[in-house]
C-alpha cells in the first residue's frame, strides 16, 4: 500500500454538517496601566483583556457527524477544521482539548454563522 496514502486515511475523521455557531468572540478589548510598589521596586505594568465573549463550549460526545453517528467524547489530538456556509464568519478559540473546543461567529454581523465542521484525530 502507498505510504502516504496509509498516512492520510490512517486518521479518524468525522464530517458535522450544518452547525449552527451562536456564540461570541469578545466584544471589547480593554487596555489599562496598573503601577506596583513594592519596598524599593517600582513597576508600571500594562493589560490588555478582552471582555463581553461568550464563546460557545462544544463537547465532541454533543455532536453527529453526517450519517447521524456521535462522535467519540474523547479523540486524541483534535484538529477541528471550520468550513463556513454562511457569510458570518466562525473562528475557533484557544486549542481543543480531548473532550471539547471552543467556537464562536464574528461579532461584526447580526446572525448565527453556519457552518461544516470537520474533526481529525491526528493522535500521538
Amino acid at each position: 500500500m502507498n505510504e502516504t496514502y496509509a498516512h492520510l486515511t490512517g486518521h479518524r475523521s468525522w464530517w458535522v454538517p450544518d452547525f449552527s455557531v451562536w456564540g461570541d468572540v469578545a466584544a471589547e478589548a480593554v487596555e489599562f496601566l496598573a503601577g506596583e510598589v513594592e519596598g524599593a521596586s517600582r513597576r508600571v505594568l500594562f493589560f490588555s483583556c478582552a471582555v463581553g465573549g461568550a464563546e460557545q463550549n462544544v463537547l465532541f460526545a454533543e455532536l453527529s457527524d453526517h450519517r447521524a453517528n456521535p462522535l467519540p467524547a474523547a479523540i486524541d489530538r483534535p484538529m477541528v477544521v471550520i468550513i463556513p456556509k454562511s457569510p458570518t464568519g466562525a473562528v475557533l478559540v484557544g486549542e481543543p482539548s480531548s473532550s471539547a473546543f471552543k467556537i464562536a461567529r464574528d461579532e461584526s454581523t447580526a446572525g448565527n454563522a453556519l457552518v461544516d465542521l470537520w474533526v481529525v484525530e491526528m493522535g500521538a
